[in-house]
């Protein structure tokens, strides 16, 4: 009787060990998901900035109301970066909060620039 009683503590130890790591393991990934996410996510923003400002150069080259253009883009690129990052923190819970490195826009554009690397192998393809 003791041996089979040894069989399953071994057992119940081995699956328990086997789900903990595993459980560490999905974890792991799924924060790194998240991170790429946020990568993604602000790369995005900066790219519509991009257009914006190309879109208000256009404007202006065409003289097509250079004044009332002129502030509609800065409204419009001020209010982007703004609540761009306020959206992203809102989508959060609480428990993912921690993680993220950023709390405004100044902190995210350091958190971009810190995954440089990692921007530019996501938009590679408009690059070949």
């Amino acid at each position: 009787m003791n041996i089979w009683l040894l069989h399953l503590l071994v057992f119940i130890f081995g699956y328990v060990t086997c789900r903990t790591f595993y459980f560490f393991r999905a974890n792991r990934i799924s924060l790194s998901l998240i991170k790429l996410s946020h990568i993604i996510y602000l790369s995005t923003v900066i790219r519509s900035i991009e257009t914006l400002i190309e879109a208000r150069t256009t404007a202006l080259v065409n003289n097509i109301e250079p004044t009332k253009s002129r502030d509609f883009f800065e409204d419009e690129i001020k209010t982007l970066k703004e609540s761009s990052v306020a959206y992203l923190l809102q989508l959060h819970p609480k428990f993912y909060r921690d993680i993220l490195a950023f709390d405004d826009w100044e902190s995210s554009m350091r958190y971009l620039n810190q995954n440089k690397e990692a921007v530019f192998k996501i938009w590679k393809m408009d690059h070949d």
